[in-house]
């Protein structure tokens, strides 16, 4: 990472505070993987170690009121005691409260410890508390403007859609590669159905379900530029997830977009649920495969009267290879009617000699990892994936993590963009501090780290500002940037479907804006071998027969 003026500051810190703000387990899991690959100390040096602590806090690092303490420590009795005045609204005898009284200040956006410490420390804007900009709840989208049509096999699924309305179906799940389109093919197969059925006139809505915020307003993205190409009229847009808060009458004739946790908290409020239900006319369930999750069925099952209309998208349409029982329920639940192009024997293989998908070249790597699993894993991992006290035994091993930093750096050398999988959200972060330490740049992504500081990571990933992009379950769905051009699996998985989700990060060809090749590169510990890309797709093919 490039220094800065906070690396700076931090830099003047004794290291045994920032070791002691890094934490021992992490530096210790650091300076073993460093030592055995290029012999650096890590835990002497402020400067290093100032390093380690903006590598694995991310741009969140004043967020920790502990790392705000020890800053405060640097500055002169007076200064502080004159600022405890200031904002605390008094002062104390002793130096050390008045760091406490200082650094327990909320740390919110516009707040004026932040602002003291923009003057006092020269703390770059990025480390500030924001403000995450959030869209008006309502908007309405206009016609006309002309896109590209439809690739030949989504024409052929739209058609087979409206097909299958006709002659009664009510519930359908489309099943296309991750790459291949589907959203774009669903939304436009919608419009068409908005449009025949006057369903936005009449008073009817459209409600699209997803499990992320993300695929939430990728799914307005779609709507608005589907619709200002095949629109006949104004088309109201809800956003009804998160803290957006829609008025109740916007719900009526609209395109809604809303989470399945957001819509279940909702049902606690039966008066408000019910202006969504009421006018619902069609539903969309994306990431579909997981609409068996008991409160995610109960809430379609209310949401699916028989005037009511269900798509749902997805690349696998099964719980899992161990999941027989469930993988026929979901056929079931969808009434057996699976749609996808008519494809060759070789669908992915199809797709890629057309440039829509990357080529894969698959290999492995030895992790030289023999894990044994206790009575209770192995029964976990046959019931659902493997338990995190076994991703948590991989990731301690400087010997596997080793082996996994020299393969990314082969990546990058080659001049690839590289996105990882870790095991465990410490063990994304360690990986991303000895990547930096070794001259990459990395960045590191989880479920804690804020919506606004997504969002940027994810934009110098996009832009190449950051060539290693890893992360610990944020990016196997809802995540597309065609330039990604190699992909480490270092999280083995028992899960076909999140294998299938991972590798289709990687999946975007030339004629998607992305790479004519991608390397997938797995750590051979993963404990099930799902073979090539085109047999992970058609895996639940015999439960739809």
């Amino acid at each position: 990472m490039n220094p800065d003026a906070l690396w700076s500051v931090l830099g003047k810190l004794a290291p045994e505070a920032l070791r002691e703000l890094i934490g021992a387990d992490r530096l210790d899991s650091i300076r073993a993987v460093i030592h055995s690959g290029t012999g650096v100390a890590v835990d002497r040096d402020s400067s290093m170690l100032a390093t380690l602590l903006l590598v694995t806090h991310g741009e969140q690092v004043l967020e920790d009121s502990k790392v705000r303490s020890r800053l405060l420590t640097l500055l002169p009795s007076d200064e502080l005691e004159e600022m405890a005045l200031a904002l605390c609204g008094r002062s104390f005898e002793k130096s050390a409260d008045n760091v406490l009284a200082l650094a327990s200040l909320p740390w919110r956006p516009g707040a004026a410890i932040a602002l003291e410490f923009v003057g006092r420390f020269n703390v770059p804007a990025r480390y500030l508390p924001k403000n995450t900009p959030l869209q008006v709840p309502t908007s309405v989208v206009h016609p006309f403007v002309r896109r590209p049509r439809l690739r030949d096999y989504q024409e052929e699924v739209r058609k087979r859609i409206l097909g299958l309305l006709r002659n009664g179906a009510r519930r359908i799940l489309i099943q296309m590669p991750t790459g291949a389109g589907k959203t774009r093919t669903v939304m436009e197969t919608l419009i068409d159905i908005a449009r025949r059925d006057d369903l936005f006139g009449v008073g009817k809505s459209v409600l699209w379900l997803a499990h992320v915020e993300e695929l939430c307003e990728q799914a307005v993205t779609s709507f608005e530029d589907a619709w200002t190409a095949k629109g006949n009229t104004p088309a109201t847009v809800v956003r009804a997830w998160g803290s957006h808060k829609p008025n109740i009458e916007d719900y009526e004739g609209a395109f809604i977009v809303s989470t399945y946790q957001k819509l279940v908290a909702l049902r606690k409020r039966p008066a408000e649920f019910e202006q969504i239900r009421r006018p619902i006319g069609l539903v969309v369930a994306d990431e579909a495969h997981k609409v068996l999750a008991p409160t995610f069925e109960e809430l379609l099952e209310e949401l699916i009267t028989e005037e009511v209309t269900l798509i749902g998208l997805t690349a696998t349409p099964g719980r899992g290879l161990d999941r027989g029982q469930e993988n026929v329920q979901l056929a079931v639940f969808f009434e057996k009617n699976l749609v996808g192009p008519a494809w060759s024997d070789n669908p992915i293989g199809e797709l890629q000699e057309r440039g829509i998908l990357a080529r894969i070249r698959h290999r492995s790597i030895d992790s030289s990892m023999a894990v044994a699993l206790t009575a209770a894993e192995r029964a976990a991992a046959v019931d659902s994936d493997l338990p995190g006290s076994v991703l948590s035994r991989l990731a301690s091993s400087a010997d596997r993590n080793r082996r996994i930093i020299d393969t990314i750096r082969d990546e990058t050398s080659a001049g690839r963009s590289c996105l990882v999988f870790a095991c465990t959200a410490e063990h994304s972060r360690i990986l991303t501090a000895i990547l930096n330490i070794e001259g990459e740049r990395a960045a590191h992504l989880d479920s804690s780290v804020s919506k606004f500081h997504r969002r940027e990571v994810i934009s110098n990933f996009r832009s190449g500002a950051v060539n290693v992009l890893l992360n610990f379950g944020v990016l196997s769905t809802g995540f597309d940037v065609p330039r990604v051009s190699a992909v480490v699996i270092a999280r083995p998985t028992t899960s076909v479907v999140l294998y299938s989700q991972m590798i289709g990060r990687g999946l975007r060809g030339p004629a998607s804006g992305g790479s004519p090749e991608c390397d997938l590169i797995d750590v051979r510990d993963n404990f099930l071998a799902f073979g090539a890309v085109e047999e992970v797709y058609t895996a639940f093919a015999p439960y739809w027969n």
